[in-house]
């Protein structure tokens, strides 16, 4: 007899033991008959093993949180871009200031800095 982990959108939906994987349609088994430990109703299938459901919550937090910090980063480069207009105009014109050049330099400084945030959160 061999142990079948029947799973519904990638969760540990019930178990299973039988010689052969029953085939019931739009279903998916996994065969957990070896897997050390073995895994119990709610863990979490990744595509190559299971997870404890509260890893499994961790990752997912993580990444909402990740994907936060990417939004907040992209209204702020957004926000750099519309401040940086009116130094840029004054220095295409010709008429523009030492504050003019300052200005840019610091929002490009700012820019620079959360680009490599952006590309550091993974």
């Amino acid at each position: 007899m061999r142990t079948f982990a029947l799973l519904q959108e990638d969760i540990l939906w019930n178990i299973i033991v039988a010689e052969e994987p029953p085939q019931w349609r739009e279903s998916v088994f996994i065969d957990i008959t070896d897997i050390d430990p073995r895994p119990k109703i709610g863990w979490y299938w990744n595509g190559r093993s299971f997870e404890l459901p509260e890893t499994y919550e961790r990752k997912q937090e993580r990444q909402r949180i990740l994907q936060t910090r990417r939004d907040v980063i992209a209204v702020q480069l957004r926000d750099i871009d519309t401040l940086s207009l009116r130094s840029v105009r004054s220095i295409t014109v010709g008429a523009a200031t030492d504050t003019d050049h300052a200005r840019l330099a610091e929002l490009d400084a700012r820019a620079t800095k959360l680009r490599q945030e952006l590309a550091e959160l993974t």
